[in-house]
């Protein structure tokens, strides 16, 4: 039997695309890639920007960094160095439950605004 030359790849489970990306990749001549996802979050992966993700991640590591820096380098001016280390452990329990409270927030926030939809 004779080679068929095929220029469709479809995935019906293509989670982030990345099986189809690779096919387009790796395939000798160009070919179109279809998917399908029934997950909208997965799906919605494959959508991404890649730039705007790298770029708001970066800015959010950058931004928390800063903060912890911050209060690192306030804790270090004002505590003895002798007591730095129960201090920071203090003050890392304070910040857990701020975090903790913050996200539950943003969590109860979201949630109630699907719902309102």
């Amino acid at each position: 039997m004779g080679k068929k030359q095929v220029n469709k790849v479809y995935d019906p489970a293509c989670g982030s695309g990345s099986l189809l990306i690779r096919a387009a990749n790796e395939a000798p001549f160009e070919i179109s890639i279809w998917g399908q996802e029934k997950e909208v979050t997965t799906a919605g992966l494959a959508k991404m920007n890649i730039g705007k993700f790298v770029f708001y991640t970066t800015l959010g590591a950058g931004l928390w960094n800063a903060i912890l820096a911050a209060i690192g380098y306030y804790l270090a001016s004002v505590v003895p160095y002798e007591q730095l280390d129960s201090t920071v452990e203090e003050y890392s329990g304070h910040l857990k439950i701020v975090m903790l409270i913050v996200g539950a927030a943003a969590v109860a926030y979201l949630i109630y605004k699907g719902y309102k939809k």
